[in-house]
């Protein structure tokens, strides 16, 4: 300190000047002694106690006990689980000495979490190795000063490594072609997978799971090449389906698998082969160029262009009459063919593998062809008539011979062998013929009164190929018989009559058909019946009186109606007829006695009964009588 005088007089001001800065960290307060003394001889002199006390100001950041933090930290740390901590000073007081801890940078996540007051680390979400192996943290620590001070730090986070990952292949299946013929020890293909972890549990070994039971293949397990231990064939097995693992050292160990399609590829190891010696083909004569005489097919187990046949016809073909087709081994005519120069052709065919492959190695097979020359069928069936008519009874039975037709044909063998067929016509199915003979049956009841005739259209057709075939028409003629009785419609017949009616009066018509034709179909009527003889009835079925009526004594008729054809035997039917006579007023009114007497008092009061009078009227009681 320094004292500074204001004034020298006798009254003086003393302030003490800061002479160097204070420092409160280092002092915090200053006990002084002032003297003041005069000018006298000898002088005079006091002292006085000073306390200077030191006020603390935020003179001083914070400061790290390390320049920086090194921390390593497991990937599978459960989350809250504490990483380590940070720690710093602040040589200030009080509240500005006081320190809150922060993460201000490298929190890629918010992987981690700080404990404001006490700088502790902790894990705040799920670590991955994989996916961030490194953090570096920026932490901050401030005081409590106005202004505030701060210190920044580096937190070096090493994530550490367990096995969570498992081996991954670089591809989702694995094709590998390989030919037949390769050597044993050969390479195939090399898997590869990947496994993201570290250390052990990133180092992978390999494993034919499934698919190598006969330990076709070898796989080194470290580096995943497959190699052929056996020999191949393609005829044999075409193809392999392994199924390969890959498995890391971890603890547990982890695995994948992948498939591995192993195409074994053909090459041209074998010769074309014909399931005969010896073809016979057929083909007709006189056809045109380009038919289809035959097929010859070789089989050779080679697949793709190793199996791959080319055909040729190497001899016989006399007068160039042939070729065949080279990929499918077809042989067509080339120009139309005569049987009567040449009937049969030897050939001789060769096939061959190879053609197509780049090495140029083939194989070859030969075959024969005996090719027969067949007559060609060119004449049709004729009929010796035109047309036929038959006449046939609608009764007749089943089987029952109706007629026949004849067609000859001038070709040989099958060429000229006809059979015969109902084309149509044959309704309801009612006749067959015989394709052999061409007799005609009946199959089916007949009924005149459906059907009264048919025309048959009938085919005759020989056994050529193609066959040929001519038609003719069969008139077939129903006969009727009495098959059907009358029938009355309706059952009941109603008439009606005045019984004033002279003989001879239409009453009514009774109708009456039969289906049949000629004499079955034509009808007779009679009547029969109580009171019969009073009517007639006529061949159309008119009802007429045959006497005079009383409705008095009858009033109505109840009769049979008959009608009867003029088949042999008849057939007969019959229905009710009813007839209602109508009564006229043709009766006087008579009393029942012709006198009647009675006796009455002279005092009798009016409207008192003195007699009854009772008449009657043979017309009926429907007729009232006015007294």
């Amino acid at each position: 300190m320094t004292i500074v005088f204001l004034s020298m007089s006798r009254y003086c001001q003393v302030y003490l000047v800061i002479k160097n800065s204070p420092d409160f960290e280092l002092k915090k307060q200053y006990d002084l002694t002032i003297e003041a003394a005069d000018k006298g001889k000898p002088d005079k002199s006091a002292t006085a106690p000073v306390k200077v006390i030191i006020e603390d100001v935020n003179d001083h950041k914070p400061t790290f006990n390390q320049s920086d933090y090194s921390l390593v930290v497991s990937e599978g740390t459960a989350v809250r689980s504490r990483v380590g901590s940070v720690y710093a000073t602040d040589s200030d007081s009080g509240p500005r000495g006081r320190l809150v801890y922060t993460i201000k940078g490298g929190n890629v996540g918010n992987a981690f979490a700080i404990d404001g007051n006490t700088g502790v680390i902790s894990v705040y979400s799920s670590l991955d190795r994989e996916t961030d192996g490194h953090y570096t943290l920026t932490v901050e620590a401030r005081d409590g000063g106005n202004p505030s001070k701060d210190a920044l730090v580096d937190v070096n986070i090493t994530i550490s490594d367990v096995n969570d990952n498992k081996p991954l292949f670089d591809k989702p299946r694995y094709s590998a072609p390989i030919n037949e013929d390769a050597s044993t020890g050969a390479s195939v293909v090399t898997v590869f997978a990947k496994d993201d972890d570290m250390g052990k549990n990133k180092e992978i070994t390999y494993d034919i799971k499934t698919g190598n039971e006969q330990g076709m293949f070898i796989l080194d397990e470290n580096s995943g090449l497959i190699t052929l231990n056996q020999t191949l064939d393609h005829e044999t097995k075409s193809s392999y389906a392994l199924v390969v693992t890959a498995s890391d050292h971890g603890t547990p160990p982890l695995s994948s698998s992948v498939d591995v399609m192993v195409i074994v590829n053909d090459v041209n190891d074998n010769p074309p082969k014909f399931p005969k010696s010896l073809y016979n083909c057929t083909v007709a004569e006189n056809l045109a160029k380009g038919v289809a005489v035959c097929y010859v097919t070789a089989d050779d187990p080679d697949s793709g262009v190793n199996g791959q046949l080319f055909y040729t016809i190497t001899s016989g073909d006399t007068g160039n009459a042939f070729e065949i087709n080279a990929a499918t081994g077809e042989i067509t005519t080339k120009r139309a063919l005569d049987r009567e120069s040449i009937s049969v052709y030897n050939l001789r065919v060769k096939a061959e593998d190879g053609k197509f492959t780049r090495a140029g190695k083939s194989f070859s097979a030969t075959t024969s062809v005996a090719v027969y020359i067949m007559d060609e069928n060119d004449n049709g069936p004729i009929f010796n008539q035109s047309s036929y008519t038959y006449h046939v009874l609608e009764n007749a039975t089943m089987l029952h011979v109706v007629g026949g037709v004849t067609a000859t044909d001038k070709d040989a063998g099958p060429n000229g062998e006809v059979t015969y067929s109902i084309s149509a016509g044959n309704s309801g199915d009612s006749f067959k013929i015989d394709p052999s003979t061409g007799v005609i049956r009946v199959k089916s009841t007949l009924d005149r009164e459906t059907q009264a005739q048919f025309s048959l259209t009938v085919i005759a057709k020989d056994s050529g190929t193609p066959s040929l075939s001519a038609s003719t028409v069969v008139m077939v003629m129903i006969d009727d018989v009495n098959d059907n009785a009358p029938v009355f419609s309706p059952q009941i017949f109603y008439g009606s009559i005045r019984e004033d009616a002279s003989p001879g009066s239409t009453v009514l018509k009774v109708e009456a058909k039969d289906k049949d034709e000629g004499t079955n179909g034509q009808l007779q009527f009679d009547l029969q019946g109580k009171g019969r003889y009073n009517f007639s009835i006529d061949s159309r079925g008119f009802i007429h009186t045959a006497t005079p009526l009383d409705y008095e004594k009858t009033g109505s008729y109840i009769l049979t109606a008959t009608a009867m054809d003029g088949g042999s035997p008849p057939g007969t039917a019959s229905a009710q007829v009813n007839i209602t006579i109508i009564n006229v007023d043709d009766n006087v009114p008579v009393f029942e006695t012709s006198s009647q007497a009675s006796k009455i008092r002279e005092d009798v009061a009016v409207g008192t009964r003195v007699v009854r009078l009772n008449a009657t009227d043979a017309d009926g009681n429907e007729l009232m009588l006015i007294y």
